[in-house]
């Protein structure tokens, strides 16, 4: 029943976060609506770090000398579906991104133009560069992430293929360097999109700052 209701509320808030991003091309977002928007892309990463998490857990579990591998290896099969289909988000995601940029952040520029006291303008300027700095590393990371969503995808689907074959001890224990390079890409891509994370907290407070 969570899983259910998970995928729900995950539907949901990505039907949501959507033309919110879209938006961004037309016309500048109010800062509610980038708040809004900024909240659903952390969930949305976070749930990727945690996918990416989860099927590494697997690869361990399948490594393991008492385990039921049929079982294991019917979850990993599972995990690496999912995979498939983060890996499809992250690239559209990372695609959006970078084609928006500036236009993130015009509601901010244009309601800092318009403040009158030159100290008060100054400070606020100082503000965007910094944030707009973070926007473009969270950008940055992104397409890190997109660039190494595909060897690390294709990796796990070669596991499969090499178990879906021969699913014994013996195989898996011949293919551990193999297992030890996909932990190795695996907890690469947490980083990266740890980095995503950490910048975007940074503009989410900021953008707050201007509701």
């Amino acid at each position: 029943m969570k899983t259910i209701v998970t995928r729900i509320i995950w539907a949901n808030l990505l039907a949501a976060a959507l033309p919110l991003w879209s938006a961004t091309l037309e016309e500048p977002l109010t800062p509610e609506q980038a708040i809004v928007s900024s909240n659903v892309f952390h969930f949305e990463v976070s749930t990727m770090r945690a996918r990416i998490g989860l099927t590494l857990n697997k690869l361990r579990l399948l490594q393991k000398e008492h385990a039921d591998l049929p079982a294991v290896f019917k979850d990993y099969c599972g995990e690496v579906a999912e995979m498939a289909k983060l890996a499809k988000q992250t690239a559209e995601r990372a695609y959006e991104m970078k084609k928006e940029d500036l236009a993130f952040f015009r509601t901010w520029e244009q309601r800092t133009d318009a403040i009158q006291d030159p100290d008060i303008q100054k400070l606020a300027k100082s503000r965007y560069d910094r944030r707009l700095k973070s926007y473009r590393k969270m950008v940055a990371a992104m397409a890190e992430a997109r660039s190494e969503f595909v060897p690390f995808l294709t990796s796990l689907q070669d596991i499969q293929k090499l178990l879906e074959s021969d699913l014994n001890r013996n195989t898996i224990q011949s293919a551990h360097k193999f297992f030890k390079a996909i932990h190795l890409k695996g907890t690469d891509l947490e980083n990266d999109l740890y980095d995503v994370l950490i910048e975007e907290a940074r503009v989410s407070i900021e953008i707050g700052l201007y509701q």
